[in-house]
């Protein structure tokens, strides 16, 4: 049997694991497994080549490619054990003949790699690179001798599938060396990542006003992969968005120019600079950066468990056997509610019962609230927490950043106190505790198709990744320290920006006295999973040729042909960027071994 492994990421280096581990119990002959990919293993994402100051959005404890620690070491694990003389080693005792594709020990980067592996602690947020060394020191494990069959073979082609052609109950793949892998493979496995889209009518005409201006212009892509070489030091630069990508822009541009933080006596940030960055005005339509991370104080598998959003409360909401929207955001919110309040009374409230205060608010949560003893100023004002700069009286811009400053000192401060202590922090991380109870309900389609694309794709996707999926807290300190040393400006809310006067301009909409000129424009965000415009080559063939048609008909499978992740996410699947978890019950993990068992036709204990 021939297996195609289309993207050689986490979730490609999980179907082989799964398929090597699993081969035992098939009835197969021969296994052999080809990953395409034109990146080494890792993948474009992880590529370990990128610069040691971009860093991951979830902690090195909570990142793991084995099931268990008797399995393999988590991240965190990994980097304190095996790291070190795995990345300075001139052999590892996993490398083989067999395996020597992986090109391991020869990092453009070793002794920043080094370094950052012998400093990394568990609630740390590991350097993207270092993830990428971590992802081929699990492939060389994987695919050593001491864990590979026999009759199990692997190979590794570092190039791009341009096209799939399915012949009957097999495929052959074109690669963009105009190379025809003939082989007739089995089954093909698709889990490539985000792809670039075609610009839309706007980004067009901002890049062919660029083009006769001589100004650039920065579609949305990966910030990694985006040269910024051209970018003049002290020249103006405008960033439209204020999500994770903008903090990357940010970072290549300030540390990734020589820059560099320094911690004062009392605790905060300072920045010096190199002389070598360019002044960002940087804006959005809030006007107000995405709420940090709490510092992460959960045990390992530890998570808030619903009270409202549970299986027989959502089944009591069915309308139709479906879930009215706005019915999932209330229950959704009594969670996150009931989680702040709780917080809340343990840290102010000494003299209030709380078993008895939990009990009244799962009861009813209104009545529970009025009769507590909880001051009106202690209350959770959601309206401020999706907004928090509404009201805001904006009389200059350079006023607007004390008030910017004040807000992210305030959301420092409660970060800082953890994810069991400080009631904000606390109640916004139950969104990713919740999220296999979010994807249960994307999957099973309890959604109408009206709610779904209008409301959740676009209003809940906004709202969480805003308060739920936001940047480290060290990233909202640098922040704080660029403002301060004006190396950052941030806009009001509502930013426009348009091109005149052979520049880009940048302006509130609530303050329009003060226009910003720019010579560069930069659209800081990753592009739109959106397979209508999609520039990915093998997704515009296979949806040409109707290869992936019928998928949606039995979620991930379709005939030996097997498509998830990234471009499953709107679909069938929902948070599909986030990398493999260290607990239990890991989806992407659920997923690949589905797949795998399926593909060796054996009965999987995955639900």
């Amino acid at each position: 049997m021939k297996v195609a492994i289309i993207g050689a990421g986490p979730r490609g280096i999980l179907v082989t694991r799964y398929l090597i581990e699993h081969f035992k119990q098939s009835q197969i002959d021969q296994l052999a497994i080809h990953l395409f990919d034109p990146y080494p293993i890792g993948g474009r994402t992880w590529r370990t080549d990128q610069s040691i100051h971009l860093i991951m959005n979830t902690d090195a404890q909570d990142i793991s490619m084995f099931n268990n620690c008797r399995q393999g070491p988590s991240l965190d694990q990994w980097a304190r054990t095996e790291a070190p003389d795995f990345i300075l080693g001139d052999k590892h005792p996993f490398q083989t003949e067999l395996n020597s594709h992986s090109k391991i020990n020869t990092y453009q980067f070793k002794d920043q790699l080094f370094k950052a592996s012998t400093r990394l602690m568990p609630t740390n947020y590991t350097p993207r690179p270092l993830y990428g060394v971590y992802l081929q020191w699990c492939f060389q494990r994987m695919t050593s001798e001491r864990y590979l069959p026999k009759n199990v073979s692997i190979h590794i082609h570092q190039k791009k599938v341009l096209d799939v052609e399915r012949k009957g109950n097999q495929f052959n793949l074109m690669t963009d060396h105009k190379e025809a892998f003939d082989d007739n493979f089995d089954h093909v496995v698709l889990n490539v990542g985000l792809s670039e889209n075609h610009p839309n009518q706007q980004q067009q005409a901002l890049q062919k006003y660029a083009n006769n201006n001589h100004l650039n212009y920065i579609l949305p892509g990966y910030p990694s992969d985006t040269p910024l070489s051209h970018i003049k030091p002290r020249s103006n630069v405008i960033i439209r968005g204020l999500g994770l990508s903008f903090f990357d822009y940010v970072t290549l541009l300030t540390e990734g120019r020589g820059g560099r933080f320094q911690i004062m006596p009392d605790n905060t940030l300072s920045y010096n600079k190199s002389g070598q960055e360019p002044h960002i005005y940087a804006g959005s339509r809030r006007g107000m950066p995405y709420y940090p991370k709490g510092t992460d104080q959960k045990r390992h598998n530890e998570a808030y468990q619903p009270h409202f959003l549970t299986h027989d409360r959502i089944q009591r909401h069915l309308d139709n056997y479906h879930l009215p929207y706005q019915d999932f955001v209330e229950l959704l919110k009594l969670d996150m509610e009931y989680v702040y309040y709780t917080r809340l009374v343990q840290a102010k409230y000494p003299n209030v019962n709380l078993d008895q205060f939990k009990s009244a608010f799962i009861e009813d949560p209104k009545n529970a609230i009025k009769h507590s003893k909880i001051n009106h100023d202690d209350l959770l004002d959601w309206d401020h927490v999706l907004n928090p700069v509404a009201g805001v009286k904006i009389t200059t811009v350079e006023n607007y950043q004390k008030t910017i400053i004040n807000k992210l000192q305030k959301l420092i401060n409660g970060a800082a106190k953890g994810t069991k202590t400080d009631p904000l922090s606390s109640a916004l991380s139950t969104i990713i505790d919740f999220e296999d109870t979010i994807r249960t309900i994307v999957r099973k389609k309890l959604f109408t198709n009206d709610d779904y694309e209008k409301h959740f794709l676009k209003d809940f996707n906004s709202t969480s990744r805003f308060i739920s999926m936001g940047p480290p807290l060290i990233r909202i300190k640098q922040l704080k320290a660029l403002i301060k040393s004006d190396i950052v400006t941030i806009i009001p809310p509502q930013m426009h920006v348009a091109g005149a006067k052979q520049q880009f301009k940048a302006v509130s909409y609530f303050y329009p006295k003060e226009i910003f000129s720019g010579d560069t424009l930069i659209e800081a965000r990753l592009p739109k999973i959106d397979l209508e415009h999609s520039d990915n080559v093998v997704l515009n063939h296979l949806k040409a040729k109707g290869i992936d048609s019928s998928y949606q008909k039995d979620d991930h499978f379709n005939n030996h042909f097997y498509k998830w992740g990234n471009i499953n996410e709107g679909k069938s699947d929902w948070l599909t960027t986030i990398s493999p978890k260290n607990k239990d019950y890991d989806f992407n993990k659920v997923i690949a071994t589905k797949i795998a068992d399926t593909i060796l036709n054996i009965k999987s204990n995955q639900n």
